[in-house]
């Protein structure tokens, strides 16, 4: 697996937006700007609790956090986690 994102367009990050929004905007909200209701955080800041490099981010969306409801997209392949890595950068 790449540890740079190799899907960092323009492209990508429209592509990114539209499966962040299907599958991570039931939690983020569909803006990204958090959830109370399911205690998901604001992520269009561009900074997060638990990834501080794209690789890191990339990992926390395909296999989630232990021991909180972010549960990842295990499911998706490496170019789109990489391409909602892109559109939450």
């Amino acid at each position: 697996m790449a540890q740079e994102n190799p899907f960092d367009t323009g492209v990508d990050s429209r592509i990114g937006g539209r499966l962040f929004r299907a599958e991570c905007g039931r939690c983020h909200g569909r803006d990204g700007k958090g959830n109370d209701e399911t205690n998901a955080p604001d992520v269009t800041t561009g900074r997060f609790r638990s990834a501080n490099t794209d690789k890191e981010l990339f990992n926390v969306i395909r296999d989630g956090i232990d021991g909180t409801t972010m549960v990842g997209i295990s499911w998706a392949q490496d170019q789109e986690i990489w391409q909602v890595v892109t559109y939450l950068n």
